[in-house]
């Protein structure tokens, strides 16, 4: 019997833990994964329909875009108004302040007529507004045209350039303009006036929220309807922007209709099946020609990471529309697991750990043909990592054979160069220079389950190492002798199939 299939036998709570660590990597990656709604029907802009003739069976709204909804929203919302309460005895009291600082002050620190000039501005100013500074800058944010300013239910329309802050009612005050011949703003200054400057507007949140939702309610969220029995495509038509909308909105109000708590339960239950028969298919590899794996727990932990990891990932990136998941390095998987295990186990579990992200996907069919293909070249490519340039060398042809497979397969569909997606190339290249991270990850993966690498052991072989040199030079004897049987053990792994590496 293979030595690796010798199965030493588990105790029960060896048994209990796996069974933990199983099944905590399934419910972990099904949480995760999208549960949206899904059209039976994959379609794109300027691509033809590969289905039969499609007709409507119920009466539907074409819905505009999000991009068109966001963009008459920005329009419609340049003419909001919002509301702020005036507080007429702020104005008045602040007034009666300045003028009872001033005038009990002896000896008088400033003439007369500069009494009336800054009791003129400062009615003025409490006339048009004064808003709290927070507020002036949250409605120069949003880039607010105009206020409603009410006082005892009546409304009026105030710009914001007439609006004062704390700062620009200072500035107000203190700026002579025409006046700078019959006063001094030094005088003025000595007035202290920023005291007498308080807001008197104050934001009405709920008025202001009514104004918004009317203004919002005249928006419509359709541009037309598509009647019973009307025929929306044909096989072999070219999908444009108006059919795309349409289709669109077809898939929409087909999950209006039709999405219930209880489907999304059924979805939910048929991902955790999918899943679970994959990860079943993974376990009973190990189980036929691995058992050696399966008896040590930081080989499973390693393995079961990787279904984990790259699901996780791509659920990530499509729930939050960032990127394109052809980006992710799926061929690192692989790499890992044939350097630290042996490339069987790796091409199983890079299957398992494709099928498994596949289901998230719009299009899954050329996800895993291309990642498949990546996966082989990265593991064959890729015998034995011992320096950085085999590395740089995988990249490259993993990269080139992804490429090359996913022109192919559009070829075969679009049957036209000047109609391929040249932007998936760009994230195929940024796949494959992503792939080059491995080599410093390896560190962290052997440190991580207690692995050794090839490119640890050429570090521990090196003469240069400082153990191995203090021995050349303490036991020049000993050392000369410990290299030659290392290198006749070496020829002896080779020869055998042996880890040479790991004999030295």
């Amino acid at each position: 019997m293979n030595r690796h299939n010798q199965q030493n036998s588990l105790t029960p709570k060896a048994l209990i833990y796996r069974i933990v660590i199983t099944v905590t990597a399934l419910f972990i990656v099904c949480l995760y994964m999208p549960r949206d709604e899904r059209s039976t029907y994959q379609f794109d802009v300027g691509k033809p329909w590969r289905y039969s003739q499609l007709i409507a069976t119920y009466d539907f709204p074409i819905y505009k875009s999000a991009e068109t909804i966001q963009t008459e929203q920005d329009s419609i919302l340049q003419h909001y108004e919002p509301y702020f309460a005036i507080d007429e005895t702020v104005g008045k009291e602040q007034i009666e302040k300045f003028k009872a600082t001033i005038n009990g002050q002896k000896p008088a620190t400033i003439p007369a007529n500069y009494l009336a000039y800054v009791e003129n501005k400062l009615e003025h100013i409490y006339a048009q507004g004064v808003m709290d500074t927070e507020d002036f800058d949250q409605m120069h944010s949003d880039e607010v045209a105009s206020i409603r300013i009410f006082a005892q239910n009546v409304a009026k329309e105030q710009p914001m350039t007439q609006v004062f802050s704390h700062k620009t009612a200072y500035e107000y005050l203190i700026d002579l303009g025409e006046d700078s011949l019959h006063y001094d703003r030094r005088v003025l200054r000595k007035c202290n006036l920023s005291d007498y400057i308080v807001p008197n507007l104050t934001y009405d949140k709920t008025k202001s929220e009514e104004s918004r939702k009317d203004l919002l309610s005249s928006l419509s969220y359709s541009s037309g309807m598509v009647m019973s029995g009307q025929k929306i495509i044909d096989r072999g038509d070219i999908v444009d922007k108006e059919t795309y909308d349409i289709l669109t909105s077809l898939e929409k109000e087909y999950t209006r209709r039709n999405t219930s708590k209880m489907q999304t339960h059924t979805v939910l239950l048929g991902q955790m099946l999918y899943v679970a028969l994959i990860i079943a298919c993974l376990t009973l590899y190990f189980n036929l020609f691995r058992r050696d794996y399966l008896a040590n727990t930081r080989h499973i932990l390693f393995i079961a990471s990787m279904p984990v990891i790259y699901p996780l990932i791509t659920s990530f990136l499509i729930k939050h529309n960032l990127f394109n998941v052809y980006i992710i390095p799926f061929a690192m998987a692989p790499i890992f697991i044939r350097v630290f295990m042996d490339s069987r186990t790796a091409f199983v579990t890079h299957v398992a750990t494709v099928l498994i992200s596949a289901i998230s996907l719009k299009y899954p069919y050329e996800f895993i043909a291309t990642q498949l293909v990546a996966g082989m070249v990265a593991i064959y490519s890729l015998r034995e990592l011992s320096q950085r340039s085999q590395l740089i060398r995988s990249a490259f042809y993993v990269t080139l054979a992804s490429i090359a497979f996913y022109m192919s397969m559009e070829l075969i569909h679009e049957k036209d160069f000047a109609r391929l997606e040249y932007g998936m190339y760009i994230y195929i290249i940024i796949n494959g220079i992503l792939l080059l991270f491995a080599y410093p990850l390896l560190f962290l993966f052997e440190k991580v389950f207690g692995f050794t690498s090839n490119v640890t052991l050429v570090e521990l072989s090196n003469t240069n190492n400082e153990l191995l040199k203090r021995l050349s030079e303490v036991a020049p004897g000993t050392f000369q002798h410990s290299m030659q049987v290392a290198n006749l053990a070496t020829e002896v792994a080779n020869k055998i199939g042996a880890k040479a590496l790991l004999v030295r």
